[in-house]
């Protein structure tokens, strides 16, 4: 009978882990940073562009915020929070919903998905 094993040998394997260890100890977290301070740049003018607006203190409440693993948008301030809150989520209030933050996130999220793909691809082409 003949013999059907396989023996596989691999090069370079160590320089390999060497190169990973490196890009994801420096390079990849350097590179998220980044496309999250672009994803909530981006994201925190789309979504005023889009904010309804009487006096213009709701749409001027929206900034970003960024840590290091994280970006979140936020709306409202004092009693501008108040006015937010009634307008996206009205509980009933006689006032018709206004979702417009999830609608923006929602028509977004395909570029948003590819801003963290490039981020990892980039980091990935160096190795």
């Amino acid at each position: 009978m003949a013999d059907r094993s396989v023996r596989v040998e691999v090069t370079g394997a160590r320089e390999l882990r060497r190169k990973l260890k490196a890009a994801t100890d420096t390079d990849l977290p350097n590179q998220l940073k980044q496309a999250y301070r672009d994803v909530e740049a981006n994201e925190v003018g789309n979504i005023r562009r889009v904010a309804p607006v009487e006096s213009g203190d709701l749409r001027d409440s929206i900034r970003g915020t960024r840590a290091g693993t994280k970006a979140s948008v936020v709306i409202g301030k004092g009693k501008v929070n108040e006015y937010a809150g009634v307008i996206i989520f009205p509980n009933n209030r006689g006032i018709r919903p206004n979702p417009f933050p999830y609608n923006v996130l929602r028509s977004d999220w395909p570029w948003i998905a590819r801003t963290f793909e490039d981020a990892v691809d980039d980091v990935t082409r160096k190795i």
